[in-house]
């Protein structure tokens, strides 16, 4: 089992250990039901986010892949916090004080990641040929306009389980 460790010129990976999700202990000492699985989290908004974040508060380590220039619209919607010291609806310099945004990605890391680039799409292949599970709610097709669709995820890793979370269809 491995983590991937990206630097600006070189990805490797090194050993990953069975901890639980950032964020989350468990005092009892006993592990957490899903410790040692990792999530591939290309969700977005509430509705495909809560697949994962259940994942992640029973252990799972969870991956989130956003891009830079297209992130996730909760991270300035609803239940911003102001800047430190700033009146409640103050806009915020922030991408990170979404409110719902915090909530729904609790103990997730995090990822910038443009797919419509190859180096975007060798990282992302890579992080998927450690992971257990890839999770997805774009519409139907996006994954597959990228390579990465159900059938180029086995390719990559035999054993992968694909969730699929289209609000929109499946055409």
């Amino acid at each position: 089992e491995s983590v991937l460790e990206l630097s600006p010129r070189a990805i490797r990976t090194i050993p990953r250990s069975i901890t639980p999700a950032p964020g989350y202990r468990n005092s009892t000492g006993r592990r957490f039901a899903l410790e040692g699985i990792r999530v591939l989290d290309l969700t977005w908004m509430l509705a495909s986010a809560g697949g994962p974040k259940v994942a992640s508060s029973f252990g799972a380590e969870c991956i989130r892949v956003e891009w830079r220039d297209r992130l996730d619209m909760l991270r300035g919607a609803m239940g911003v916090v102001p800047d430190d010291g700033k009146p409640v609806g103050t806009p915020t310099k922030s991408v990170n004080r979404g409110g719902y945004f915090n909530d729904i990605n609790a103990g997730r890391r995090g990822i910038s990641l443009n797919m419509n680039t190859p180096d975007g799409k060798e990282i992302f292949k890579r992080l998927v040929e450690i992971s257990d599970v890839v999770v997805e709610g774009f519409t139907a097709t996006m994954m597959e306009r990228w390579g990465f669709g159900y059938e180029n995820l086995k390719k990559i890793k035999p054993d992968i389980i694909y969730v699929q979370q289209s609000g929109m269809g499946k055409k």
